[in-house]
């Protein structure tokens, strides 16, 4: 094994413990979190950013400001949100089942961030060294990506082949 297949597993395995300690409900609910609050500071930035323009004066300011009061906000009242659905799932017995699902979202997220890293880096000099070559664990991303990408719509899937081989 090359140093880049234990860097690989180390996202795995940090991933699945972030999963399991924080549990299902709790992952998930932050990947909801976090497009909500980009889908909304992006929606309703200009609005709010209209009404707070006089305060400061400066309008892409004001947008600027707006976007982050708005994604904060998204994101602390989705924090309390999942902070008691998860305490609702520990109370009626679930925590065990939760736990194990996290660690599964845990592992699902670790070969998502592994297989976006080994599609970047194939668009730099690093994929042509032999650390790079000799990783098995690129080797299994890649042929994960290359069964990805024969189902990918749009023909955007054509793009990895060139990337990953």
């Amino acid at each position: 094994m090359s140093a880049v297949d234990y860097v690989i597993l180390a996202v795995l395995l940090i991933s699945l413990v972030i999963g399991v300690w924080r549990g299902f409900v709790r992952e998930a609910l932050s990947v909801v979190i976090w497009v909500a609050a980009f889908w909304l500071a992006y929606g309703g930035a200009e609005a709010l950013g209209q009404q707070i323009d006089g305060a400061i004066g400066d309008q892409v300011l004001s947008v600027l400001i707006a976007f982050i009061l708005i994604f904060l906000t998204v994101h602390i009242v989705g924090f309390f949100a999942s902070r008691l659905l998860s305490r609702v799932v520990k109370t009626i017995g679930l925590n065990s089942v939760d736990r194990v699902a996290g660690a599964g979202f845990g592992v699902l997220r670790g070969f998502v961030i592994v297989a976006v890293l080994v599609l970047l880096i194939g668009y730099t000099p690093l994929h042509e060294s032999a650390l790079w070559a000799d990783s098995y664990m690129v080797g299994v991303v890649s042929e994960a990506l290359g069964w990805l990408q024969e189902r990918y719509p749009l023909g955007l899937g054509d793009r990895w082949v060139n990337v990953v081989k």
